[in-house]
Parts: C-alpha cells; sequence; structure tokens
C-alpha cells in the first residue's frame, strides 16, 4: 500500500522519456532555489505539434511523476493544447496531493511550458 496513487508510483519507479534530445527545438529549465533541484525539458517540434518530448531533473519523486506524465501525456499535442497545463492535470492524473507534492510537480510544468514559450519566442524572432 502506498502513500501515492497507484499511477504516480509507477512514474516514478518508471520513468518514460528521460533523456535529452539531439538539436531539440527548445529547451525549458526551472531550478528550485531552497531545495537545489532542477528540471530541463527538451522538445521537438512539427509545425504546430510536439513530436517528442525529453527531460533531465535532479528532484524529488514528484517532480519525476510528474515530468514522466507530462512527457507521455502531450507528445502529438499541439502547442496551445500543451500551453493550457496547470496544477489540475496532476491533481486529476494522481489524485489527491499535499500541498508539497503539488509544489514540486508544478516546477515540473513550469519547466515544461518553458521550452514552449521559448520555442514561441524562437520562432517569432525567424517571422
Amino acid at each position: 500500500m502506498y502513500l501515492f496513487g497507484e499511477k504516480f508510483v509507477d512514474h516514478f519507479l518508471n520513468p518514460r522519456n528521460v533523456g535529452e534530445i539531439e538539436n531539440p527545438d527548445s529547451i525549458g529549465i526551472v531550478e528550485e532555489e531552497k531545495g537545489g533541484g532542477k528540471i530541463i525539458f527538451y522538445i521537438k517540434v512539427n509545425g504546430d505539434r510536439i513530436i517528442d518530448i525529453k527531460y533531465k531533473i535532479l528532484g524529488c519523486p514528484s517532480a519525476i511523476s510528474s515530468a514522466s506524465l507530462i512527457s507521455e501525456s502531450f507528445i502529438g499535442a499541439t502547442l496551445e493544447e500543451c500551453l493550457k497545463i496547470d496544477i489540475n492535470f496532476l491533481k486529476n492524473n494522481f489524485g489527491d496531493l499535499s500541498q508539497d507534492v503539488l509544489y514540486c510537480g508544478n516546477l515540473s510544468i513550469e519547466a515544461f511550458k518553458n521550452a514552449i514559450i521559448n520555442f514561441l519566442k524562437k520562432e517569432e524572432k525567424n517571422d
């Protein structure tokens, strides 16, 4: 019996899409100053859709589970759909979590969104 839900534990014990994309279209980074954690998301984009997501983490189980879930859930999604992700995405997928756990999960969301925002800024400069 786990304190966390089965899906949360599965993503922590079997994280998906860990690593780095060679020549990514964008990178998003979040550093957690208090605990020293760091999350880096790499994305590859074709048109307006994300075709690959990878990440690296120095962080807690919540950050790892959340990044794994994000990477699995948003491949094939449009950039607009990806930017709508918020803390409710984690609540809907992982169930009730404490504020501390949600805080770390939200760092993964921020890093993912930073990758998308950085991509859009780069595209805007190229127009």
